[in-house]
């Protein structure tokens, strides 16, 4: 699957999920899906399965998890600073 249709699936779902906070967070869905994506990349390219370690396998469920932690810890973030 290309980074495009990465960006739109993940993109849609964190815009969803988003559609009730205020426009900053809302604003910031691109650049959390586009940093998701460099580092599920950067992992799946750098962490290739071995014999010895053969459960380094990544699927885009590990994309998932990577992107919802950006996401917890931006809103974290934010809610600190606003709050």
């Amino acid at each position: 699957m290309s980074d495009a249709s990465k960006s739109i699936i993940f993109g849609t779902i964190l815009r969803g999920f988003l559609a009730n906070f205020e426009g900053g967070i809302v604003a910031m869905t691109d650049d959390i899906v586009n940093a998701s994506i460099e580092v599920f990349a950067t992992i799946a390219r750098d962490l290739l399965p071995t014999p010895s370690k053969s459960h380094y396998t990544f699927n885009l469920r590990d994309l998932a998890k990577v992107s919802f932690v950006i996401f917890i810890k931006s809103v974290c973030h934010l809610l600190y600073f606003y709050h």
